[in-house]
């Protein structure tokens, strides 16, 4: 990659229509401002989403698999 190119990952919630309280985990990947959206095939809590560091809450059962996945997500894109 160039200097001006940048790539971010983001990790973020969607409330389901079905339960307000249940959201789905995307990812956003965002490259040369142009930005896919991908479904995580994860649900969790909206309580127990800490939107600021973008992982799951230790509240949360599965917190520990969860916040796992999302970081070895994270370092497989940034290591394409």
């Amino acid at each position: 990659m160039t200097t001006n190119q940048m790539l971010y990952v983001k990790f973020f919630t969607r409330t389901t229509k079905k339960d307000p309280e249940l959201g789905m985990l995307y990812l956003r990947i965002t490259y040369n401002a142009k930005r896919v959206d991908l479904s995580f095939n994860h649900k969790v809590k909206m309580r127990a989403w800490d939107s600021d560091k973008e992982l799951v809450k230790s509240a949360d059962k599965n917190y520990h698999k969860l916040n796992q996945a999302i970081n070895s997500a994270r370092t497989k894109i940034f290591s394409i």
